[in-house]
């Protein structure tokens, strides 16, 4: 699901259907979203970096400024052991995470002769 609201109640209900007949409804359920929480790192008013939704469920997009154009990102789980990797693109990047298992991971972000962060 995406374009969910912060801090929102969702409700929903399921019916089954064979193709030709409809089941009755379900009892009706409900979820509320947590705040939105944005993540943001500067270094040295040189490198900006902001990282959103957290949590994420199926992507997060990546603001950073024009000196991580281009650059590898790795998402790493909380070992150090790299899960996914990619490019930058300025302004914007999205990475889809909606293959990983709840958990914990690092957002790791590498310039070249500057190291990682």
């Amino acid at each position: 699901m995406t374009n969910l609201q912060p801090v929102t109640d969702y409700y929903w209900r399921l019916r089954a259907s064979d193709g030709a007949n409809w089941g009755q409804w379900s009892n009706t359920w409900k979820f509320t979203t947590k705040a939105f929480v944005p993540f943001s790192v500067e270094l040295e008013n040189k490198y900006e970096i902001v990282v959103y939704p957290n949590p994420a469920f199926e992507s997060i997009e990546i603001s950073a400024n024009a000196a991580f154009n281009g650059k590898p990102n790795f998402i790493c789980d909380v070992t150090g052991k790299e899960i996914k990797s990619g490019v930058f693109s300025y302004p914007l990047t999205r990475i889809s995470v909606s293959e990983l298992n709840s958990g914990i991971y690092i957002l790791k972000a590498g310039i070249e002769g500057e190291g990682t962060f």
